[in-house]
């Protein structure tokens, strides 16, 4: 099959323009501005996503930031115009603790249109990710919870909530670890070792729970299918199925020799 003169053409122009490029070399780059050490924040603004139904989303909200880990973000939903502060609904995805996300959750299709329609209701809700088995084991997804309060709580001026008025929304294991907040607030996590305290409180004042396994050790027995939660809290394989509390709705561990604390 032939090229026709008219490709011809167009390929020389471009040979030659380029050409023109190279030679005359790269342009000069600006003086970007640097600091005396690294810079771990997103320099790029929030993302704000306007429904048209009059609801806004603000995506990938950075609420914490650990040393040797990734950046945990939410995502925040309310109402575009809504000048007046809003109670908060701050929803924790399931997964059995390994997987999941903040954009999905249960059998919905389209679960942030679900979290927009709560919005438009007259709520803010937050919708947080938290460090997964895989990444980090027990208390550190239980300590991501109560960082995310305490952001949410210390920036509600700016994001429209009414901080007297939060409340979790947990499905599945989310339930488990929300519900576990929910009734330990103001309690020392046993671990404190990412964290540094900060003023505002992590309690809140009311908890939603959707198919949570809020007894482990029974939830062991009835399932049989234990991984999850041995990845949860760091088990060994020869640990014994026995889940016992060091304090009561506080932090587990397993009853056998070998397994992580």
């Amino acid at each position: 099959m032939g090229v026709s003169r008219e490709v011809l053409t167009a390929l020389t122009a471009a040979m030659l323009c380029c050409g023109t490029v190279l030679a005359a070399g790269p342009p000069s780059l600006p003086d970007f501005e640097v600091a005396d050490q690294l810079v771990p924040r997103d320099p790029l603004p929030e993302r704000v996503i306007r429904w048209g139904d009059g609801s806004t989303v603000m995506t990938d909200v950075v609420y914490s930031t650990i040393p040797g880990y990734r950046p945990l973000h939410l995502d925040l939903y309310r109402r575009s115009a809504d000048v007046t502060p809003r109670p908060l609904i701050v929803l924790v995805h399931g997964g059995g603790w390994w997987a999941g996300n903040q954009r999905a959750a249960s059998a919905f299709l389209d679960f942030p249109a679900v979290l927009a329609n709560l919005a438009r209701r007259g709520y803010v809700v937050a919708s947080i990710e938290y460090r997964l088995s895989g990444e980090a084991s027990f208390p550190a997804q239980l300590l991501d919870l109560q960082q995310a309060v305490r952001f949410l709580r210390a920036n509600a001026a700016r994001l429209g909530i009414d901080p007297a008025k939060m409340a979790f929304w947990g499905m599945s294991a989310g339930a488990q670890l929300a519900a576990l907040d929910a009734v330990t607030c103001g309690a020392p996590s046993g671990d404190s070792s990412d964290r540094k305290p900060g003023g505002e409180s992590d309690c809140v004042q009311g908890f939603v729970g959707w198919f949570g396994p809020y007894d482990l050790d029974a939830h062991l027995r009835e399932t049989k299918s234990d991984a999850s939660v041995r990845a949860l809290l760091d088990c060994g394989p020869d640990a014994a199925d026995d889940v016992v509390a060091e304090d009561p709705g506080e932090r587990w561990q397993c009853a056998a020799a070998g397994c992580g604390q």
